[in-house]
């Protein structure tokens, strides 16, 4: 796995842009994320949320703990994404109309019953 300054270095220069520009994203100086990207020192916590955000990878992709860079909010959207989407084929399909309260219950517990029974 590569080290959190080469994952920095990697997912700055995927997007264009230099160490003078990430470092006014992250509020901190050209030199301080040089080091960052070299190793010579390495990101704290606060400065980690700011990097995930400005980068729109994860913490966990910057640290090297997964190699899957997709931030945790991207995530649970898709997730929540992938639930609408099935509520509403499922509507569809029964002729449900999820406007009304009793019909939209009953679509997620249908939804919630297959996820169990699947092991989601």
């Amino acid at each position: 796995m590569s080290s959190t300054g080469d994952r920095i270095k990697k997912k700055r220069m995927e997007k264009r842009i230099t160490q003078e520009q990430l470092a006014v994203l992250v509020n901190k100086s050209k030199q301080v994320i040089s080091n960052w990207e070299r190793g010579y020192s390495k990101p704290v916590d606060d400065d980690l949320a700011s990097l995930s955000s400005a980068l729109d990878v994860s913490v966990d992709f910057i640290l090297g703990k997964t190699d899957d860079p997709t931030p945790a909010a991207t995530k649970e959207k898709t997730v929540a994404e992938r639930k609408a989407a099935a509520m509403i084929k499922v509507a569809e399909k029964f002729g449900f109309d999820l406007e009304k309260e009793e019909d939209y219950k009953i679509i997620e517990q249908l939804l919630e019953t297959a996820a169990k029974i699947r092991g989601l």
